[in-house]
């Protein structure tokens, strides 16, 4: 699944929470795994403001930039903010 945009107006936070959902209601993922570039500062804070937590780094893993590996766990999504009235199964 993809974020990337020019113009983000379209991802509202419902959008956001259905995305980020998707995984684990619907496919039974225990985890999302994000890989960003180091240099994507404002990627990397969208990824921290939805719960990721960073989890290492592939040195130059984008060419000359490093990648940055981030993870989000199923009980972490399912104690956030972002889950809103059971909308995600337990798990």
């Amino acid at each position: 699944m993809s974020f990337a945009s020019e113009t983000p107006r379209w991802l509202t936070r419902n959008l956001i929470r259905q995305i980020l959902s998707y995984p684990f209601d619907q496919l039974g993922c225990q985890r999302i795994t994000a890989i960003t570039p180091k240099k994507a500062r404002a990627a990397r804070a969208f990824l921290d403001h939805f719960g990721f937590k960073r989890e290492g780094v592939v040195r130059r893993g984008f060419g000359s930039d490093d990648a940055i590996i981030s993870g989000l766990l199923k009980r972490e999504w399912m104690r956030s903010r972002w889950v809103v009235g059971g909308s995600s199964s337990a798990g």
